[in-house]
Order: C-alpha cells, then structure tokens, then sequence
C-alpha cells in the first residue's frame, strides 16, 4: 500500500470519529435492497447498537451469561429425545423431498451416543 492510499484511510477514519462519538447508528435497505449504516436516519432507518469489540483484538466477544447458560428446557428436551431413541423398536428418517429411511442398528447406536454426548454438553456431566 502506497503512502496516497494510506493517508486516505486515515483521514476517513478521523472524519469518522465524529459519528462514532455520538453512539447513534441507523440501518436502513435501499430501493435496490441494499442494507446501508450511517450516523444519520435516512428513508425507512431504524437505530440499531453496535456491537462492543472484544476485550482482547483477535478473541471472539464473549457470550452473554443468559445466553451461556445451559437452558434447562433444551437439556430436558435432549433427554426426552434419547429416552425415544433408546424405546424405539426401529427409527426412521424422512428427507424434505419425502424419502424415507431406517436406520440400521449401528445407526441408531451411534445416534444414541451422539445424543447422550449432547446431553453431556448441555446440561453438564451429570
């Protein structure tokens, strides 16, 4: 990068900082759908909140505690799918174009495992 386009980009992020400084942030689609942000409404804008950076550059943001903690329905649910699993005499697979499928023995172990291992995740080793 030459030093022409360097001063460029610095000198749009320092026109930048003003929008930045006051917080608010629009979304708006144009008329040919295109999604546009900037610091004034324009059309059929909506203010919207930017995201916060990660503490840490080059680690991802991390979860909320509301959304890292375990929901005690999903774990209840993912129990409930395995005591199906392991009661049914044989399972079945129906694709989204109506084809239907037994799973052979194996098959159905292996999703036996693969459930129980999603339990483990999501409700804790219990």
């Amino acid at each position: 990068m030459t030093i022409l386009p360097r001063l460029l980009v610095a000198a749009s992020l320092f026109a930048a900082l003003p929008t930045l400084a006051n917080g608010k942030v629009y979304r708006w689609t144009d008329s040919q759908g295109h999604v546009h942000y900037g610091d004034q409404p324009s059309g059929n804008a909506r203010e919207v909140a930017p995201k916060a950076p990660p503490a840490n550059p080059g680690e991802p943001a991390a979860k909320s505690t509301a959304a890292a903690a375990p929901s005690a329905e999903e774990c209840q649910r993912k129990k409930d799918q395995l005591a199906t699993y392991r009661s049914a005499g044989k399972i079945t697979e129906t694709s989204a174009l109506g084809e239907t499928r037994e799973f052979t023995a194996e098959q159905k172990q292996k999703l036996i495992e693969k459930t129980e291992q999603a339990i483990r995740d999501i409700c804790g080793a219990t």
